[in-house]
């Protein structure tokens, strides 16, 4: 039972940070954008606070703005998320050595074991790229120690996801 509420709540976890992505402003890395011209479209698609100041409103002439690799982050959380429930359904219920995380949440078959790696693998990379967007703001590039801080931030979760995926090709 635990199981599927960790794998739901990361599901979600992936649509938020989908949504982060999506968020344009002047300062990020890659600024290449299309318009959303649907006001609740905007709403559900695109962060409306802004990317880098958490709880300020993003700028007005922004919040239609949706970048292109939120786009991609969306369609990447969606076939994450198609292969995802088709793996639990369909896939090898193969038994493995279990590996528990917290009392109650034991991992033991290896389609539950690749779902929840195929998602943890996203959820890093996710916020990788969000964290790298967050090193280029004007506000961070000012201060040496939190810049330091968010670029370890950005190598934890690229040496995370690569982890990810190496246990995810052991376990085949």
């Amino acid at each position: 039972m635990w199981y599927y509420i960790i794998v739901g709540f990361i599901m979600i976890g992936g649509i938020i940070l989908s949504r982060l992505n999506s968020a344009y402003h002047h300062e990020m890395l890659f600024k290449r954008h299309i318009n959303i011209k649907n006001s609740k479209l905007q709403k559900l698609l695109i962060w409306q606070s802004d990317p880098f100041g958490g709880h300020n409103d993003n700028k007005k002439a922004y919040r239609g703005k949706m970048t292109i690799h939120g786009i991609c982050f969306y369609i990447a959380w969606a076939l994450v998320f198609v292969f995802c429930i088709g793996f639990l359904i369909w896939g090898p219920e193969t038994p493995i050595e279990p590996f528990e995380f917290d009392e109650g949440f034991v991992c033991s078959t290896l389609n539950k074991a690749v779902v929840l790696m195929s998602e943890i693998i996203f959820g890093c990379f996710a916020f990788a790229f969000y964290s790298l967007n967050i090193v280029h703001c004007r506000d961070v590039k000012s201060n040496k120690f939190v810049t330091v801080l968010w670029w370890l931030v950005v190598i934890t979760m690229w040496v995370l996801s690569i982890a990810a995926v190496v246990e995810l090709i052991k376990l085949f």
